[in-house]
């Protein structure tokens, strides 16, 4: 009933490898309740529960909740770790995995294109704070909106250009 930061962050960790909408669904409710004013997680064992959560639902395919979980993060004035943002890559190529094994042509589309808005998303969610974009998420954005084309792809284009414009700025 009274459970330390140990104990929580471990429940955490179950629920996420439990897997399942419902499971992850328990784990965001507990960790969206930590708040910095009442929290028993360490900040150590806070950012590693909201990778855990993050890795689990892409894996899962589960982009909103995803989505949920890095704003949740955000407004809660933590900065994204690099092991963060790098889980976030390798856990879309995990995704990958299961997506290959999904059957419906539409169901593949509309994952692909929740994948690429939900990288979109986190790439600007990071530069809105000014905090530096690790080059593996660019290129994974990129590539995916290439793959995907029309709008994606337009998009993808258009970062590449801004990228490549900021990196001869700098020159």
């Amino acid at each position: 009933d009274q459970p330390d930061g140990y104990a929580l962050a471990q429940g955490i960790r179950a629920l996420c490898d439990n897997g399942g909408a419902q499971s992850l669904s328990r784990a965001a409710i507990l960790l969206e309740s930590q708040t910095p004013e009442q929290c028993l997680l360490s900040g150590k064992q806070m950012m590693l529960s909201y990778q855990q959560i993050l890795e689990a639902a892409l894996k899962e395919m589960d982009y909103p909740l995803a989505r949920r979980m890095f704003t949740d993060l955000l407004s809660k004035g933590f900065i994204p770790s690099k092991s963060i943002l790098l889980s976030i890559t390798h856990a879309l190529e995990r995704s990958n995995l299961r997506r290959e094994s999904a059957t419906k042509i539409e169901d593949l589309a509309l994952a692909d294109k929740q994948r690429f808005s939900f990288l979109v998303f986190a790439i600007d969610s990071v530069q809105q704070r000014n905090l530096p974009v690790e080059g593996i998420l660019y290129v994974a954005t990129i590539s995916l909106g290439a793959q995907l084309g029309g709008v994606p792809g337009k998009i993808s284009s258009l970062m590449a250009e801004v990228k490549a414009a900021r990196s001869n700025a700098r020159a």
